[in-house]
């Protein structure tokens, strides 16, 4: 069952295929068979997720309180800055520090050269969620 929880770690095969093929050489009843399966799917289901969450750095105008899009008719209003959502990236966690190396990109789309912040929130089984951290940083041009 462990080697099962390290491939699908390293691999990101489906855990399915990599259950399948495990048992399919392993000498056990069903009821043996069954306890296996439901043993790592509880695995799988109570691990951690990170959510990373990428944001653009942009400038606005305050209206009303709020920090809204510039335009002629807020040109006079005191500046703040905006973060615009580009897009999340969501991977499966580790107990302890976790890192991601990131090329710039998410999914096929490259960033444009600006300043981001990336907001990670770790959500676990049913729905929990950590406190979020923030980091912010920049994409140059080569």
């Amino acid at each position: 069952m462990a080697r099962v929880l390290h491939r699908r770690r390293a691999s990101r095969e489906y855990t399915e295929n990599l259950l399948e093929t495990a048992l399919a050489g392993a000498q056990l009843s069903a009821a043996d068979r069954g306890l296996c399966q439901e043993i790592v799917y509880g695995v799988v289901r109570w691990q951690a997720t990170l959510d990373w969450l990428i944001a653009r750095k942009t400038g606005g105008r305050k209206v009303h309180g709020k920090c809204v899009k510039p335009s002629r008719k807020n040109a006079k209003s005191r500046r703040c800055t905006r973060y615009l959502k580009v897009g999340a990236i969501r991977r499966a966690g580790t107990r302890g520090a976790n890192k991601l190396p990131f090329s710039g990109r998410i999914g096929k789309t490259a960033l444009a050269p600006a300043t981001y912040r990336a907001t990670i929130v770790a959500v676990g089984a049913g729905g929990l969620m950590s406190n979020s951290r923030t980091v912010s940083f920049r994409i140059v041009s080569r």
